[in-house]
């Protein structure tokens, strides 16, 4: 029975560190291009733009795996 809960508590684990990912784009260079159009950003538009970026790469590595290529291709985002 312990071991059935320990488990469950490493597949939760794992799920939360799947939904984690390391941020790609720099929060300092996101920043940098909102101030240099003369606006201010909110502190969680990085993690916005983060995301937005994340789901574009997933996306592009659907398309190049649904055209039977191994290269993630610039027309592919």
């Amino acid at each position: 029975m312990a071991w059935a809960k320990e488990k469950a508590s490493l597949a939760e684990r794992e799920n939360a560190m799947a939904t984690q990912v390391k941020a790609v784009a720099v929060a300092s260079r996101v920043k940098e291009i909102i101030r240099s159009n003369n606006l201010r950003s909110d502190g969680s538009l990085p993690d916005a733009v983060n995301a937005k970026i994340v789901e574009m790469l997933k996306a592009a590595c659907a398309r190049a795996k649904a055209n039977k290529r191994g290269t993630v291709r610039p027309y592919d985002l």
